[in-house]
């Protein structure tokens, strides 16, 4: 009985040892290789020609395979397996060291020979699949000698004719992991620190090996994505960003930039970036006229600027643009903050539907400094669109100071300026933004009823309006009378001058049907005319 119990426990322990032999012999006999289709080359005679169609020879795969001890080798063509003289199909493999392995198939005929330290044989494996795509071999282990592994070094077939003779061959290729199209979101990309992320990644692999991309925060991994071959994947993933700071995302050949800002209560005191513009409401105009001078005021909140700012903490730029409306991405609607230092620095902020892009620009002395990049946006669907960048990222300026912004609803010619270099239309000395700094220039619409809070009077709005119903009459009678009255003017002169051309012709033929025919006149000849001589008459009788 006790005996019985060792011999359980030793198979039992033998088997599990066992298991993992067998699991790495079965993937040690086991590879394929590929080949494109339309590859075959012709020879003949006098040259070589490419990618020629013969199908019974273009190799389209071939594949080692081991179950239970006996290998299977299959090669696949485009066509079918024939049988024939003129046709060869020839298959080579190794053991990974010293020994090789070669069959030969031709005429419904084929053998293997197998050679390495163990020894050499030369025999006839079992072959089936003529007349279809696929020739199988088989065979056993022991026939082969007991290799530790079995992989492809080259197949080749070949077909010989009159003209020449046919080749195709395929050998391994090197596995190769390929990703592309990779792809990187973050929202939001600005917030107070600790900041919470969504982060939304992925890729293609086009290559036949699998592989691994990692996800960076400032070249350190937070995750790894795992990508088969030929496979495309997305994947999100949430993360904090604990402390106030700067940090690069990275995927593959993406990367976005996060602004973690410090409480509002860290900001840098005295900074130098540091600005505020305040916008009254109501002020948005629309073009109306045919020329630049004809606007008038009209409600449009979400291009109706109200203030916007410049800050600065922990070297983090923020500028904020707020609106009466919402901030919307629309193709028709843009955004544009115009800023400069206290020199020759020009800095630029544009945004419109989804895209945003910043340019810097400043000169010096000794060269220059120039920068295109884009910014950390946030804000779109709330009241105040937001802008972050690093000092570095603009040149470092002594100073950040907005000189003119623009909200714009293009579609509906809408537009609404601020800031103190901002122009009106028909306005050269700068526009009136509530600071009292004496450039009131009559385009603003006065505060007169002295509680001085920027807001528009009712009565202004309507003197506005009386002022533009009388031009835009006065425009319209003119224009009626340039487009109607003087075209009938025209069609009248012209049927006058052809009623008169018709009527001149009606006479002309009348007169001359009244006519008679010419006479000839006749007259007596003249003195000076020569004619017959007349005989004189006779003379009188004479008395006898």
């Amino acid at each position: 009985m006790r005996m019985k119990k060792y011999i359980v426990a030793f198979i039992a322990l033998s088997l599990v040892l066992a298991i993992p032999a067998i699991a790495n012999a079965q993937g040690e006999y086991s590879d394929v290789i590929t080949d494109e289709e339309g590859d075959v080359f012709h020879w003949h005679g006098t040259g070589w020609d490419y990618n020629v169609e013969r199908p019974n020879i273009d190799i389209i795969r071939a594949e080692i395979s081991e179950s239970g001890g006996t290998v299977t080798i299959s090669l696949t063509v485009k066509g079918e397996i024939t049988d024939g003289e003129d046709i060869l199909y020839y298959m080579y493999l190794t053991d990974g060291e010293d020994g090789y392995y070669s069959f030969f198939y031709n005429d419904d005929y084929g053998y293997i020979i197998a050679s390495s330290d163990k020894g050499y044989r030369n025999f006839e494996p079992d072959i089936s699949g003529a007349g279809t795509d696929t020739l199988s071999v088989s065979c056993s282990l022991e026939d082969l000698l007991t290799p530790d592994m079995l992989r492809f070094t080259s197949v080749a077939t070949y077909e010989y004719t009159e003209d020449g003779w046919y080749q195709d061959t395929a050998s391994p290729k090197d596995l190769e992991f390929l990703p592309i199209d990779y792809e990187l979101d973050v929202e939001p990309t600005i917030g107070e620190a600790p900041l919470e992320v969504q982060i939304t990644f992925g890729a293609e692999n086009t290559g036949d090996a699998d592989g691994q991309i990692p996800l960076t925060v400032d070249g350190e991994p937070i995750y790894t994505m795992e990508l088969g071959a030929q496979e495309s994947k997305s994947e999100n993933i949430q993360h904090n960003f604990e402390e106030p700071g700067i940090y690069t995302v990275e995927f593959g050949d993406q990367s976005v930039t996060v602004y973690a800002e410090g409480d509002s209560d860290d900001e840098t005191p005295d900074s130098p970036y540091s600005d505020v513009v305040n916008d009254p409401e109501g002020d948005v105009m629309r073009l109306v006229g045919p020329t630049e001078d004809d606007w008038e005021y009209v409600e449009s909140p979400d291009v109706d600027l109200i203030q916007i700012e410049i800050s600065e903490s922990g070297g983090l730029v923020t500028v904020s643009l707020r609106v009466k409306g919402t901030i919307r991405d629309d193709p028709g609607i843009y955004y544009e903050i115009f800023m400069k230092d206290d020199s020759n620095g020009e800095f630029d902020i544009w945004y419109n539907d989804g895209d945003c892009q910043m340019t810097a620009y400043m000169e010096y002395d000794t060269g220059g400094f120039g920068n295109i990049f884009e910014p950390a946006v946030d804000g779109v669907g709330t009241d105040t669109l937001r802008f972050a960048f690093t000092r570095e990222q603009i040149g470092s300026p002594e100073v950040l100071l907005i000189s003119e912004v623009v909200a714009l609803n293009e579609p509906d010619s809408e537009v609404d300026l601020a800031g103190p270099d901002a122009e009106y239309p028909g306005d050269d000395n700068g526009y009136d933004n509530g600071d009292d700094n004496g450039d009131d220039n009559g385009i603003t619409p006065p505060d007169d009823n002295g509680d001085d809070n920027g807001e528009y009077d009712n009565d202004y709005y309507d003197d506005i309006d009386e002022e533009f119903l009388e031009a835009l009459w006065a425009r319209g009678m003119w224009c009626m009378a340039m487009v109607i009255i003087i075209p009938l003017v025209v069609i009248v002169v012209i049927i006058v001058i052809v009623f008169k051309v018709m009527k001149s012709g009606d006479k002309k033929d009348e007169q001359q049907y009244q006519q008679p025919p010419p006479q000839q006149e006749t007259r007596p000849p003249s003195q000076d005319q020569s004619g017959p001589e007349e005989n004189p008459p006779p003379p009188p009788p004479q008395d006898r």
